[in-house]
């Protein structure tokens, strides 16, 4: 999923993000993905963020939801480019 964001800001620092995508809720579960281990990587370029999670199967049954929620919390965060969020299988 890609986004555009609309101002020139500065791009929020690695730690912000992840700090922020680490926290969003797995709704089944009740618990943050950063505790479940389902953030692989942040990458965060001057204009451009890359948000990468592991699920624990393919279909798992929260994927679309959790990557919602990781997409509007980088969102929030602002910055310059543009941001990405991409689902891989554990």
């Amino acid at each position: 999923m890609n986004l555009t964001w609309k101002d020139n800001s500065v791009a929020p620092s690695e730690a912000d993000v992840r700090a922020a995508v680490e926290a969003v809720e797995d709704p089944d579960l009740r618990r943050a993905i950063g505790e479940l281990g389902v953030v692989r990587s942040v990458g965060v370029k001057r204009r451009s963020i890359t948000v990468v999670l592991a699920m624990p199967v393919a279909r798992w049954p929260a994927a679309v939801v959790v990557t919602g929620a990781v997409t509007s919390v980088v969102e929030e965060l602002g910055g310059p480019g543009s941001a990405r969020v991409d689902v891989v299988v554990m």
